[in-house]
Parts: structure tokens; sequence; C-alpha cells
């Protein structure tokens, strides 16, 4: 995502929704306990990685 901040093209910002989406489901994978408290982050995760793929889609939507 830091390379997505400075430069932020379409194909950057696609390869931090992959990043987020891995995050979110390895933290899905956690034990039922952990997970518990890792709600908030697996929320935020799933949460930016939607808004990122709107964003991929858009883009792709406009180059065509």
């Amino acid at each position: 995502m830091s390379a997505a901040r400075a430069t932020p093209t379409a194909d950057r910002l696609h390869e931090g929704r992959k990043q987020g989406k891995n995050y979110w489901h390895a933290l899905e994978a956690l034990p039922a306990k952990r997970r518990t408290r890792a709600r908030q982050q697996i929320a935020l995760a799933r949460r930016l990685s939607r808004l990122l793929g709107d964003d991929h889609d858009l883009a792709m939507l406009y180059a065509r």
C-alpha cells in the first residue's frame, strides 16, 4: 500500500486489494477466541478490499 500511496495507479491499488483480502482471510483462519478479538480488523480489511475492488472496476470501465 505504501507504493500505491506514493503513486496510486490502478495496478498498485489492485495489488493492495489482493493483499488486504489475503490479510482478512488469514484473520478468519484464526482460532475462534483470537478471531473474536480480531473482528474489527477483519471488518476493516473487508471494507478496504471492497472499496479497492470498486475502484479497480471503475478504472477498468474507464479504460474501455
